[in-house]
């Protein structure tokens, strides 16, 4: 009897502990719904991951980009924006485990040729291309896809090239909205037409973007063209000296400047400020680049479209952990370059002006607020 009360006892005693150690096992962590190995990948356009310029792409979950290399090539790093871009791509890529070979062609479409063979002949599992001359990129596309090296163009359209993805801004958007933001300011005048480099097909996009808006008005007559000119490699000298013979051969007639950036924006506001003529004329910009930003709340540029790196540098490597894990990027998109419809991962820009600079660049953190405001941009 006594040896069955003490095995009852005993059996009692285990059932009790092995209960108490499921429900410990069961126990959510700390301030989660659900137990960490159960996190699930988050859903496209989750907003603690897209406005974070912190969150991780490693948010993937199980991904990772432990022993995979990606190469990325860009044209130039004298822009501020390139420079954002490049340290969101090496921070974001720390996180998910990537190893990035950045180079930069400083200009010269031939030592970017040459930096993606090197690369090519690493053989890093994939290659991210902003081309410093887009219309003459194509080989080393090709040599890619002979090496068989997954090929993404950021930023820049490839023409005529069988790339594998574009991930990017919504160009279409960006020319519509520098036009209406200035022509619901101004339907009629003089306007001129800056440009920015020949070999950029973005260009092309832009301007169709502008005269979408503008078009009718200038078969009316009520808005005359007085001057339109490309700027070379996006260079501001050049858009100040085709300002300056603008508004020479106009007397200072110009109501309204279309700066197809906010580097030209800069040679454009300089040029109008030697004639005092600086927030008397509409000038329209691109990029949200913080020169930019000053000029608009000092009164300088009317407005510019911001295009957040943070979350393109964020999009770009995602796409590339999932593309290294042997998966498809999350593509919300397709731009035909001519050869195919070119999966995309389209971000959309936010036109900025003085009344919202607090709510969109400001409020994303992507500036200080003390920085935009300290001063008034030379």
């Amino acid at each position: 009897m006594k040896k069955s009360m003490k095995l009852i006892c005993l059996l009692v005693a285990v059932l009790m502990f092995a209960g108490a150690f499921a429900g410990c096992a069961q126990q959510p962590a700390e301030g989660n719904g659900a137990p960490a190995s159960d996190a699930g990948e988050p859903a496209a356009g989750d907003s603690t991951a897209k406005d974070s310029a912190g969150a991780a792409p490693a948010a993937e979950g199980k991904l990772s980009g432990e022993g995979k290399t990606i190469g990325v090539l860009f044209d130039f790093l004298q822009v501020e924006r390139r420079v954002l871009a490049k340290n969101y791509l090496e921070q974001y890529a720390k996180e998910a485990g990537l190893e990035l070979i950045f180079l930069d062609a400083n200009g010269d479409e031939k030592v970017q040729m040459q930096q993606a063979e090197n690369l090519i002949t690493k053989e890093v599992d994939a290659l991210v291309v902003l081309a410093q001359n887009a219309e003459a990129a194509k080989p080393m596309v090709d040599q890619a896809k002979e090496a068989d090296i997954p090929f993404i163009a950021i930023d820049r359209m490839i023409p005529d090239a069988d790339i594998d993805y574009y991930i990017g801004m919504n160009n279409d958007a960006i020319g519509d909205m520098m036009a209406q933001y200035v022509y619901d300011l101004c339907p009629k005048g003089n306007y001129v037409l800056i440009s920015g480099a020949p070999t950029d097909p973005n260009c092309q996009v832009y301007k169709d973007g502008w005269m979408r808006v503008i078009g009718d008005a200038v078969d009316k007559g009520d808005i005359k063209i007085v001057g339109d000119a490309a700027s070379e490699n996006w260079d501001p000298n050049i858009a100040y000296e085709n300002v300056e013979n603008f508004l020479t051969v106009n007397n200072d007639e110009v109501d309204v400047i279309l700066a197809m950036n906010d580097g030209t924006a800069g040679g454009v506001v300089q040029a109008l400020k030697g004639r005092n003529l600086n927030g008397k004329v509409l000038v329209t910009g691109q990029d949200g680049e913080l020169a930019a930003c000053q000029r608009i709340v000092a009164g300088d540029q009317t407005m510019t479209v911001w295009k957040p790196d943070n979350e393109l540098s964020r999009l770009v490597i995602d796409a590339c952990l999932k593309i290294v894990n042997g998966q498809e990027p999350d593509i919300n998109g397709s731009i035909n370059n001519g050869v195919k419809d070119v999966p995309a991962v389209l971000v959309d820009p936010v036109p900025v002006g003085k009344d919202n600079m607090d709510s969109t660049i400001i409020a994303a953190g992507y500036y200080p607020k003390e920085d935009v405001y300290s001063k008034t941009a030379e």
